[in-house]
Order: structure tokens, then C-alpha cells, then sequence
């Protein structure tokens, strides 16, 4: 998922403590949901998952953001991709699952459990436990990641999930990992839920680099879906370099280069780079304006319109029966 490298060197270094209640909370539904049951071990996936064990993970963690007065809008993506590279990855993807999953030893179980497998119907689970407790579940159409990162930014709210791409999209990212867990929230009846989420604006103070910046960051360090020959007029020699030396060299590269001037100097148009396709340089040096925008199916699902007086959202809170103004951004 996300950009190879990025976690890691964000999470050592740019996370920031943070309490979350009286909240809303935009969810990476599907990534949410296979981290819990990573997280739980005996899960018996080497005879397709123990479903009445896992649904109960489930609810034990729903009954945590109940506790905390957080209100959770659970979004899982779809399956139209129109981006031939994305196609062909989660195609690879499959079938390698299908693979390690037909060829599965009993004595062997670590590589059943590495092989990213999940059992075929612990989303159905996840979301049984979730309309359970009366959450906001929706189903888009295609990959929501845009969507996700959008909404979150309109809402004023983080998101929670593992995936790096969120922190090149500039949303407040709190990772699965860097959650209290729910037995030590309910033993201590706490109000609040802690964790750890992703300082963008320490991370861009660090680099030296502004926000529009954040694409062509994803673009140089190769995300999972861009072309290598893209990176020829960067790199001279076989990439021989670790994480943190090749993010100082694109740094250094960046400084020197508005958003315009580097698509021209590295000869890239659309066709090169998702990301080129996903935020409008247009013709300013300024800013990349993301062209997503919270599809008229989300604005439905959530059942209130994403503008009104003065750019505030009027939401009334299922839990505390209170109304939170939510200031647009």
C-alpha cells in the first residue's frame, strides 16, 4: 500500500501524541478492518476464519469510538478502476494471494499469515458489527483513497488507516497501529482514545518543502504505480540508494523547482504519473488543487450537504445528541 519507505521514515520521526472524542472520524473501511484481524491472533485463517470471534473484535473496538464519542463515516472503495496501472497491481496482487493460499502447508502457517490473505467473508463481518452500532457506511464506486483524503479536509477531521498515501494527500493520518487498544479504554472507562497521528506540517518543515509539493514527492520516491523510466532526468545511475538518501536528493531537487517548472525540467505530461492526473497544476507555481471531490453518491449517503451558511456543517452527533459546527476548509 501507499509509497514504499514513507511509513517507516514518517513514523520514527513525525508523530505527534493526540486525543480523539467528540469526533467525527473518516475511516478507511476495508484497510480498518483487515488491521484488526491481523491484530488478532487465533484467528484460525488456515480453515477460513473464525467469524463469531472476529465479529466480536469488531464490536469490541466499535464499542470503544462509542465510548469515546466519536462518530465514525466508513468508506470502502469500489471496484471500477479506470488506471490501467492500478488494473494490473491489484490483478498481481490476486493472484499471488490465490497462490500462497492454494499452496498452503499447515507446517507453515507464517507464510499463510504474511501472504496479506483475508478471509472471504470478514468484510461482510466488519460491516454487520458496524451497522450493528448504527455507523455510516458507504460504498463508493471506485478507488475512494481522493474521496477519503476530500472529505476528510471538508469535515476538519483525521483519517484512520495504515496507508501512506493519505500523508501525500496532507490529511491528519492516524495509523491502526498508534490506537489504544479497546480492552484498555473500557478496563480504565476513559472518555478519550489515544493515539499517535502524522504531523504533516512537521514532516514538510523537515524536508523543506511546501504542501503543493507533496505530489511530486509521491512521483520521485516511486509509489506503486508510477513508471521508472519517469525518474531518468533525476537519477543518472542504478538507484543505489536507501530511503533517506534518495529522499534527500529529491528534497534537495525540489527546492530549486516550482510545480510547473519540475513537470517541464523532467519532461513528464499525465500520461507518466497518476498523481499528474489526480492534482491540477494548472498555471500556477502555487498550489496543486486535488480535481477529486466528494462524489453526489458520498453526499447522499451521509445524508447532509457538504457546504451551507457561512461554510459550516450543521451534524448532529448520534451519540451525545449534540450538534458539532464543522468549519469547511
Amino acid at each position: 500500500m501507499g509509497i514504499s519507505g514513507l511509513f517507516s521514515f514518517v513514523e520514527r520521526r513525525f508523530m505527534i501524541n493526540h486525543k480523539l472524542q467528540y469526533s467525527i472520524l473518516v475511516v478507511d473501511g476495508l484497510n480498518l478492518a483487515y488491521s484488526i484481524y491481523k491484530d488478532s491472533p487465533g484467528m484460525g485463517q488456515e480453515f477460513g476464519g473464525n467469524y463469531d470471534t472476529l465479529y466480536h473484535k469488531y464490536m469490541n473496538f466499535n464499542a470503544m469510538l462509542e465510548q469515546c464519542n466519536i462518530t465514525p463515516i466508513i468508506i470502502f472503495e469500489g471496484g471500477i478502476e479506470a488506471d490501467s496501472g492500478r488494473r494490473r497491481l491489484k490483478r498481481n496482487n490476486r493472484l499471488y494471494k490465490l497462490s500462497t493460499c492454494s499452496n498452503y502447508d499447515p507446517l507453515k502457517e507464517d507464510k499463510l499469515q504474511k501472504s496479506n490473505s483475508f478471509p472471504l467473508f470478514a468484510k461482510d463481518v466488519f460491516m454487520r458489527a458496524c451497522k450493528k452500532c448504527n455507523f455510516k457506511i458507504i460504498q463508493s464506486d471506485h478507488e475512494s483513497h481522493e474521496e477519503m483524503a476530500e472529505l476528510a479536509k471538508r469535515l476538519n477531521c483525521p483519517i484512520l488507516s495504515n496507508d501512506s498515501i493519505f500523508i501525500i494527500f496532507g490529511t491528519n493520518l492516524i495509523p491502526f497501529k498508534y490506537l489504544e487498544s479497546p480492552e484498555k479504554v473500557k478496563h480504565f472507562r476513559e472518555s478519550s482514545l489515544r493515539c499517535k497521528m502524522v504531523s504533516i506540517d512537521r514532516f514538510l518543515e523537515d524536508l523543506c518543502i511546501k504542501r503543493s509539493q507533496l505530489p511530486f514527492l509521491a512521483i520521485l520516491l516511486k509509489d506503486e504505480y508510477i513508471d521508472s523510466t519517469a525518474f531518468k532526468k533525476l537519477f543518472n545511475q542504478e538507484q543505489p540508494f536507501n530511503f533517506q538518501k534518495k529522499l534527500d536528493i529529491i528534497r534537495r531537487w525540489l527546492t530549486h523547482h516550482h510545480n510547473n517548472t519540475a513537470i517541464e525540467k523532467m519532461g513528464w505530461g499525465e500520461a507518466h504519473s497518476y498523481w499528474l492526473r489526480t492534482f491540477d497544476h494548472g498555471d500556477s507555481n502555487d498550489a496543486l488543487e486535488s480535481r477529486a471531490a466528494v462524489s453526489t453518491k458520498v453526499e447522499h449517503e451521509l445524508q447532509f450537504p457538504l457546504s451551507g451558511p457561512d461554510d459550516y456543517i450543521c451534524f448532529t452527533h448520534p451519540f451525545s445528541k449534540i450538534k458539532v459546527n464543522l468549519k469547511c476548509e
